[in-house]
């Protein structure tokens, strides 16, 4: 049996909820908000729990690279597809 297909927008998980409700003002400021993911992603900050390495490695090899990749990625708001 083949599996469906997975699709979901990561700006959506990442920056849309915070910023629909007016609690950041873009992703500037949604960097430091602690009640979302992208903080963490962006390695302002650390919770033991989220995976931030194994987000990362799916936009690169480095560090450096990879926050710059998904950086750019989460700003143009482009959809996550998975088959």
């Amino acid at each position: 049996m083949k599996k469906a297909p997975i699709s979901w927008n990561w700006s959506d998980i990442y920056t849309s909820t915070p910023c629909e409700r007016a609690l950041v003002k873009g992703l500037h400021e949604l960097r430091r908000y602690p009640y979302a993911g992208h903080g963490v992603i962006m390695g302002t900050f650390r919770y033991d729990w989220q995976e931030r390495d194994e987000v990362l490695g799916l936009f690169g090899k480095t560090e450096a690279t990879a926050t710059r990749r998904y950086a750019e990625f989460v700003g143009r708001g482009e959809p996550w597809t998975t088959a």
